[in-house]
């Protein structure tokens, strides 16, 4: 009997070669490490440890609209120059997380720069 496990829906399906395959969003389970590509977990390790966007790599930033801009990943005690596609999908949370953190940055500059001149 084969094993079942648990579908939460079909996403899509497509015929190939004759045969009816479904894209499947599964319900999250454990399995053991043998299952999984040594690579996946290496990754899963870095990413667990989290991940944090320095900033925008500055020679992909002059003259390029910000999807073709390259970031600086900090995963671990290693760093990374990583497209903006790649950051977009894998560290969505984090590259908001920057964004969020510059505009309060930036918002603050401002104000105390006002500030500092209305006290001149």
């Amino acid at each position: 009997m084969a094993d079942l496990y648990a579908v939460r829906r079909i996403i899509s399906s497509k015929k190939e070669k004759g045969k009816t395959l479904y894209l499947v969003d599964w319900i999250p389970s454990y399995t053991e490490q043998s299952n999984i590509p040594k690579s996946v977990i290496d990754e899963y390790k870095i990413y667990k440890n989290g991940a944090t966007i320095i900033g925008p790599y500055e020679p992909s930033t002059k003259n390029k609209d910000k999807k073709d801009w390259k970031w600086v990943v900090q995963l671990g005690d290693q760093f990374e120059v990583v497209p903006h596609e790649e950051v977009a999908q894998k560290y969505k949370d984090e590259l908001i997380k920057y964004f969020m953190e510059q505009t309060v940055l930036t918002s603050s500059t401002s104000k105390s720069g006002t500030n500092n001149n209305d006290q001149n």
